[in-house]
């Protein structure tokens, strides 16, 4: 079965996020919780590359961190089967993204090999959620910021293979304000800019006034 055909009838919501580290985001972040967090049935999410990056380390684990510094950021991912819009239990979701220093963990070439840090799998709840404890992803040239995510059935068949991302003037004010990625500076390859991003799979991150968390929705 190909992705295509999964795509078609099953659909992705990273439907929240938080932050802490006691940091304050610019203003211009603050805003309420959309109405797709709400209980409405997202559009379908699109398909992305795996990119060279992913291994299956064979880690059920909500804090994928390691320990590693960051700016916290819970990630959390609902699926939902896109046929009566009804969560799917049982499935699987992994997720894997680079460090604040642009590395990824298991790497040979990047000086990572045998390292497991911000990688790992959730089995999803009967609401069809899972949840990850991890850091904000840092950049590597030629990319934009993003989060990969792989989501399977509970028999183990590949729906979706995808990338999330986050609005650029956050992820420039992340890395420019907060220690584990300011000697980095801002990412080189915005949004635009990114040969894989899709201005219509974007997720914005927003920091929901009054509250220590922010939720990422996705707009399709």
């Amino acid at each position: 079965m190909s992705h295509a055909d999964d795509v078609t009838r099953r659909t992705l919501l990273i439907s929240g996020a938080a932050l802490g580290a006691g940091l304050a985001l610019p203003h211009r972040a603050l805003a309420a919780i959309p109405p797709e967090l709400l209980g409405n049935c997202p559009t379908l999410s699109h398909s992305a590359t795996e990119g060279p990056y992913y291994f299956d380390p064979g880690l059920v684990r909500r804090d994928i961190t390691e320990g590693l510094p960051g700016l916290p950021l819970r990630l959390v991912i609902r699926v939902l089967d896109n046929t009566g819009c009804l969560p799917m239990s049982n499935g699987v979701v992994e997720v894997w993204h680079a460090a604040a220093g642009g590395l990824y963990s298991g790497y040979a070439a990047q000086g990572t090999s045998g390292q497991t840090y911000l990688r790992g799998a959730q089995v999803t709840a009967p609401s069809g959620v899972a949840s990850f404890q991890t850091v904000y992803p840092g950049w590597y040239s030629g990319r934009t910021p993003h989060i990969h995510v792989k989501v399977s059935d509970p028999s183990g068949v590949e729906l979706l293979t995808s990338q999330v991302y986050f609005d650029d003037t956050i992820s420039q004010w992340v890395y420019t304000h907060h220690a584990a990625y300011t000697s980095r500076g801002v990412q080189d390859t915005l949004n635009s800019r990114d040969g894989i991003y899709s201005a219509s799979e974007e997720l914005v991150l927003q920091w929901v006034r009054g509250e220590a968390w922010a939720g990422i929705t996705l707009t399709v």
